[in-house]
């Protein structure tokens, strides 16, 4: 949970919620909510099907490509 919530925090930048959460960590993002849930206890991750491997983001902004450009350079080693 720790490592994907730095990841989210510091690579796209998410500002995270101050809100906290017993076994979770949530974003500030609009208007799509975006939450880390720590799986519960006895349930294999590994044992899911996965449809969609990847997480929807939906960025509300005027220009998309500056906020992807912007993503993209966060996103480059250092």
């Amino acid at each position: 949970m720790k490592a994907s919530a730095d990841f989210y925090g510091k690579k796209p930048g998410f500002r995270r919620d101050p809100e906290v959460f017993p076994t979770g960590v949530g974003f500030l993002t609009y208007p799509v909510p975006f939450v880390l849930i720590q799986a519960p206890p006895g349930v294999d991750l590994d044992s899911i099907p996965r449809l969609i491997t990847t997480p929807a983001v939906w960025f509300k902004t005027a220009d998309s490509q500056v906020v992807h450009d912007a993503i993209l350079r966060r996103m480059e080693p250092r």
